[in-house]
């Protein structure tokens, strides 16, 4: 799905995820991602937008493995960094962490952002740590 319009020189591809679904329930949990995405017709960037079910961990791991991701790309967690009011509050403060995130000019640069999961017990967190908290 693209995003915005006119000339670039750095779009985002990102894929929507999930884990134990098919591809049809996988499509109904991301119509709502989609139809926020759809009012950025006037962001100055472009997102391009997949999406992938898996039926474990094991199988998602298997997919990445045919990818030609760097090793040590940025990984951006979004459940630590990228909260509510940055992506819906801020639209200035998300630009710039956009442009952090592409990298350097005619640089592939790679990215994963997690937007829930990994969670554990309340008593476990360590609100101190930028780890996500299943690690």
């Amino acid at each position: 799905m693209p995003v915005g319009g006119g000339k670039f020189t750095t779009f985002f591809s990102r894929a929507f995820t999930t884990l134990g679904n098919d591809a049809a329930k996988t499509a109904r949990l991301f119509k709502p991602v989609a139809e926020r995405l759809s009012t950025l017709s006037d962001a100055s960037f472009l997102v391009f937008t997949s999406q992938k079910a898996f039926t474990d961990y094991g199988s998602y791991y298997e997919n990445k493995t045919k990818t030609d991701a760097t090793v040590g790309g940025v990984s951006a967690m979004g459940s630590r960094l990228l909260g509510e009011s940055a992506l819906e509050g801020n639209r200035t403060g998300l630009r710039n962490a956009m442009k952090a995130m592409a990298g350097l000019d005619g640089k592939t640069m790679f990215q994963t952002i997690v937007h829930h999961g990994l969670q554990t017990a309340p008593e476990t967190r360590d609100k101190l740590s930028a780890a996500q908290p299943g690690w």
